[in-house]
């Protein structure tokens, strides 16, 4: 069809986005912070979507480009296994034995080893579409993971999605995404659970549709830049009241708010914002800061910090606390980190590297180059 998106301009085009890599690495460094102390930093949780909406944005700009076919799809697929399953599933396997032998020593069943299938089949949490309270006795040390099977199961999502409507018009793409972005909002309003997809779907949606235009905004950036602009202000705005809420509760020594619908739909809209624009303006002399070198290598780092930190910081940091007297928890959790860092530079460097370089050759055709930036994708 002659109205038919095609990836055309900055869409075809295998483009690095070394800001965006630095915001990963920030984004994961501050949910580092959280888990060592989570009340101050109880919004948290808004970064997650900021995850999603970039795999989206990135994931889009090279399904729609790749997979043309069946065959297309199926290659995406093992791309996909091959990049992200090896420190996923050696992570859930640790796990999985430092289970055992913990129930060993209990000489009780602490944890409910059979749930280590959910972990292996990425449907965690998946109860909680229908229940708001799930019936699983979750892995205490591994409840990070969820994050991961809901990017998951939009891989498998995507380009089967991409497949069917390939072909059609702009006008129905447009409305497909509006309509999961909707739905996706009603949804979470509904039940508004961070650990389900149906409560992430507009992120998903929204970073999709940002890399199906993204030719179109880089053909008019000014306007493109202001529009984006206006958007990160206003949901800046609606998440604000959000943000005082909880530090007012905090300063008053009460609960602090956690996962909310409303503030969520917002932070959702920002992040979508500012991905954009920071792709826009990529190599912008005012973003120097977006590629200081430092969060660049944690941005590489990110996948596998993300998967190491939590179980460290739960496993380690409690018993570590409890056997040096006068050792405080916050202590001992800041101790935990160069740990933290030296397993997830070990991870990186032996298995995470070699498969972002072979990704980032096999995304230009076959040429080897070493990346000068994370290229998970």
């Amino acid at each position: 069809a002659a109205n038919a998106i095609k990836p055309v301009g900055a869409l075809r085009e295998h483009v690095r986005f070394t800001e965006l890599d630095s915001l990963r690495g920030i984004a994961t460094l501050v949910i580092v912070c959280a888990h060592i102390e989570m009340r101050p930093l109880f919004w948290s949780w808004s970064l997650m979507d900021m995850f999603f909406v970039l795999s989206s944005f990135l994931l889009t700009r090279i399904v729609f480009n790749k997979c043309s076919d069946f065959a297309g799809v199926v290659a995406f697929y093992g791309r996909r296994i091959e990049r992200i399953w090896p420190l996923y599933f050696l992570t859930v396997s640790v796990l999985f034995v430092i289970t055992i032998v913990t129930n060993h020593q209990h000489g009780f069943a602490a944890f409910d080893v059979t749930v280590f299938a959910r972990y292996y089949t990425f449907s965690q949490y998946s109860e909680m579409l229908f229940y708001p309270v799930t019936g699983y006795d979750y892995i205490s040390y591994a409840r990070h993971l969820w994050s991961l099977a809901i990017e998951e199961q939009f891989y498998v999502l995507l380009p089967l999605a991409i497949l069917l409507l390939r072909q059609t018009p702009v006008a129905v793409w447009l409305t497909f995404l509006l309509a999961i972005t909707l739905a996706s909002i009603a949804l979470r309003a509904a039940n508004p659970n961070m650990y389900v997809l149906t409560s992430h779907g507009d992120a998903f949606a929204l970073g999709s549709l940002m890399a199906l235009t993204f030719g179109r905004m880089s053909a008019q950036t000014v306007w493109a830049t202001r529009v984006l602009l206006c958007i990160a202000a206003i949901s800046l705005m609606c998440f604000l009241p959000y943000l005082l809420d909880g530090y007012r509760s905090l300063l008053q020594g009460g609960a602090v708010p956690g996962y909310e619908a409303t503030a969520a739909t917002a932070s959702t809209l920002f992040w979508t914002a500012a991905i954009g624009l920071l792709a826009l303006q990529r190599g912008a002399s005012g973003l120097g800061m977006m590629r200081f070198p430092v969060f660049v290598h944690v941005g590489r780092l990110s996948y596998a910090l993300y998967l190491v930190h939590y179980p460290v910081l739960r496993l380690m940091a409690k018993p570590l606390a409890e056997k040096i007297p006068g050792l405080t928890l916050l202590t001992a959790e800041l101790l935990c980190l160069p740990l933290i860092w030296l397993l997830a530079e070990v991870l990186y460097r032996t298995i995470d590297r070699p498969l972002q370089e072979r990704k980032a050759s096999n995304l230009r055709g076959g040429v080897t180059a070493k990346p000068t930036a994370n290229v998970v994708l």
